[in-house]
């Protein structure tokens, strides 16, 4: 017998696929097959040693075969479980459990990551998946948009019909139907356009083409860039699918769920200009038409041909920016980059032959070969992860417009070496653990990333670690910590940041018997450790894996009760964060000089 389930279920709400899954594997009334078996022994063992310790365990289970537990345990991939409790039912009466069961907290994440990877590698030894039918559309408020819109644009046409004497009555209605076309085209695909799925059939309907009906089986490729999916078929783009379309993260699951197709490598990027910049290069075009209609309209002007040229070359012009924007593509495909113009024209470059990326306030230019290669708004879809991309090549950026506001004095950004940098730094204590780490930088990030956009990328790094000659990970500095906050996947995080910090303050947040405890079945942490001779156990915030942030205000809390000059400060500015611990006199000189943004961690909590 198999758990029965649909795909949304399995697919858009995975916390109840596994809730499923449990209650399953601990019916008594339900018999289950051998690897399902195994699945069932581990389920109980978790549940009652973590309820009620190895004690109760074995206590629930005294007439069971516990080799059958033991072998349950190396099946699904746990061999170190399984020799604990070999080693604990062994040891009997002997042992009073507790070193046993703090074991087991303390590594029970590893085991339910071993149940659910061996519940996705028997997907279907376990579930019964029923297939749905179910459609994609566009969000409803789509046709309401354009219908809206259309409306106002032909009431205005009315009010200006009865009002005012029009001369060139079909210039006038090529004009206001100039206007209203973009949101009849909104009108009819958010009414028309559907994709629906059955089993493994595809309907697709979209306006003013014949409906398509194909098998999965037919699809040869799909493509994956930002914002949506491509799927081809036979060879030919078949559809494109946006991300907020009903249904479009189910469509998704099935796809990889079904294996028919293939995925393209996601490194691959494609960048068009956004939906807003093209909208208003749509305005200009449209305000062009609107002023030579009026321009035909006028009668008895000697200048009338003069008016009617001029804004001709400017309809000309207009037209052309806007399809500009609407026609230009660029596009990553391994190392190769290609541009796509207004003429369908592609011009082609290797990511190396990009000299550098200069950045505005709202736009960014490429160049190749010291040429420039194409201006994008930064707003562009697909424009972080090219800029993304070309950072991990170490492509040299630039800025302007945002440095000469900050400083208001320059007009290009400074370019300040890492030598000058480590020398400020050094003036405040800052100074990296080994002599060989300019060399170090320069071999693996290169030096002008950080010389570009100064300190801020050198905090980064210092704080961090490198692998040294013995293949273990030691700090490059002892003054500055910075880690990720998406971090929390074990029970030591809270100890091993606690105990950094204590190392950074060099006696000022002197710790001893520091541990930490991460449980996410019951979305608990906490961490426990003696400060000037108290012992502290504090329950933290738990955010699935993301570290409780506010955890260091309360250490600053404790500092400040006793009597302490110095705090930790943080910059925390994206997904990481950086610390260094100083008094605030010493701070506000490193934020003046190097324009860190680092701040006071506080709390409520004294």
């Amino acid at each position: 017998m198999k758990i029965e389930i649909t795909k949304t279920v399995l697919y858009r709400m995975p916390d109840v696929a596994w809730r499923m899954f449990c209650l399953f594997m601990t019916d008594d009334d339900i018999e289950h097959t051998p690897m399902q078996k195994s699945a069932e022994l581990y389920m109980r063992y978790y549940f009652a040693v973590y309820y009620s310790g190895h004690q109760g365990f074995f206590e629930e289970y005294k007439d069971s075969d516990i080799n059958g537990f033991i072998q349950a345990l190396a099946d699904i991939g746990s061999q170190e479980f399984a020799n604990h409790l070999a080693e604990t039912a062994q040891n009997g009466l002997l042992d009073d459990y507790d070193e046993a069961d703090a074991w087991f907290y303390d590594n029970e994440q590893a085991l339910i990551e071993a149940i659910q990877i061996y519940l996705e590698s028997n997907i279907d030894t376990f579930y019964e998946i029923v297939d749905e039918d179910y459609a994609m559309r566009p969000p409803k408020y789509t046709f309401r948009v354009g219908a809206v819109m259309a409306a106002i644009v032909f009431a205005l046409m009315g009010i200006i019909l009865l009002t005012q004497t029009i001369m060139v009555y079909w210039a006038f209605f090529l004009m206001f139907f100039a206007f209203a076309s973009p949101f009849l085209i909104l009108m009819v695909y958010g009414k028309i356009w559907e994709v629906s799925v059955k089993k493994d059939v595809i309907s697709i309907r979209r306006p003013f083409r014949k409906k398509r009906i194909i098998q999965f089986s037919e699809i040869s490729d799909v493509k994956w860039p930002s914002g949506g999916v491509i799927i081809y078929a036979r060879g030919k783009k078949l559809v494109v699918i946006k991300n907020y379309v009903s249904e479009y993260r189910m469509f998704c699951a099935q796809l990889d769920y079904e294996g028919k197709i293939r995925k393209i490598d996601l490194t691959d990027i494609e960048v068009r200009q956004s939906k807003v910049t093209i909208f208003n290069g749509l305005m200009w075009p449209v305000i062009a038409i609107g002023a030579l209609v009026w321009a035909t309209s006028l009668r008895n002007n000697p200048d009338r041909m003069y008016v009617v040229a001029l804004f001709a070359a400017l309809t000309l012009v207009a037209l052309w920016y806007f399809f500009f924007h609407f026609k230009l593509k660029i596009t990553v495909m391994g190392d190769v980059i290609s541009v796509q113009n207004v003429l369908g024209q592609e011009k082609r470059c290797q990511i190396h032959d990009i000299t550098k990326v200069r950045r505005y306030d709202r736009t960014i230019a490429f160049f190749a070969n010291k040429k420039k290669l194409i201006v994008l708004s930064t707003d562009a879809e697909g424009c972080s992860a090219l800029v993304e991309r070309l950072r991990s090549e170490n492509v040299p950026f630039e800025r302007t417009g945002g440095i000469a506001k900050a400083t208001k004095t320059k007009k290009h950004e400074v370019i300040v070496s890492l030598e000058e940098q480590l020398s400020v730094l050094a003036d405040m204590d800052i100074r990296p653990r080994h002599d060989d780490f300019i060399q170090w930088v320069g071999g693996e990030w290169g030096r002008e990333p950080i010389e570009s956009d100064p300190y801020n990328l050198l905090f980064a790094l210092l704080g961090g670690e490198r692998e040294n000659e013995d293949g273990l990970w030691e700090p490059l500095s002892d003054d500055i910590y910075n880690f990720d906050t998406e971090c929390v996947e074990n029970n030591d995080i809270y100890a091993t940041v606690f105990e950094r910090l204590a190392a950074i303050s060099k006696g000022g947040f002197e710790l001893s018997d520091v541990s930490s405890r991460v449980n996410h079945r019951s979305h608990k942490a906490s961490v426990s450790f003696s400060f000037n001779g108290t012992e502290y156990s504090w329950q933290l915030n738990y955010n699935d894996d993301w570290f409780d942030i506010e955890v260091i205000g309360r250490i600053n809390a404790l500092l400040k009760s006793a009597g302490s000059s110095k705090y930790f400060y943080v910059s925390n500015p994206d997904q990481s964060v950086t610390i260094v611990f100083d008094t605030d006199e010493k701070i506000m000189k490193l934020n003046d000089i190097a324009g860190a943004p680092f701040g006071l961690a506080i709390s409520g909590i004294e």
